[in-house]
């Protein structure tokens, strides 16, 4: 649970990092407030779900007696991949 705890604190950290560059850039660049608002917030939730994910298919091979270290890296990152571009869109598509 500690490790969980750190891990997800440390994506909401860098989440929110990132977030406030991209609605930032958008916004000097291109001066739309909506628009950098929906690609920040989907970004923000899509890194967030991601670290989940990856921490989540770790957890999961530790649990099924694989090696945490070669079977999740590339599973964690082909379904983290996916996760993300799926939500990604869905946020985008659906506030647009």
């Amino acid at each position: 649970k500690k490790y969980f705890l750190k891990q997800m604190t440390i994506a909401i950290l860098i989440a929110s990092i990132l977030s406030i560059i991209i609605f930032s850039f958008i916004l000097i660049v291109w001066k739309l407030s909506n628009i950098a608002f929906i690609i920040a917030l989907a970004s923000f939730i899509t890194i967030i779900v991601t670290g989940f994910t990856s921490l989540f298919m770790t957890l999961m091979m530790k649990k099924l007696n694989f090696d945490p270290a070669s079977a999740s890296g590339p599973i964690a990152t082909i379904i983290s991949d996916i996760t993300s571009i799926v939500i990604y869109f869905l946020i985008v598509v659906s506030l647009l």
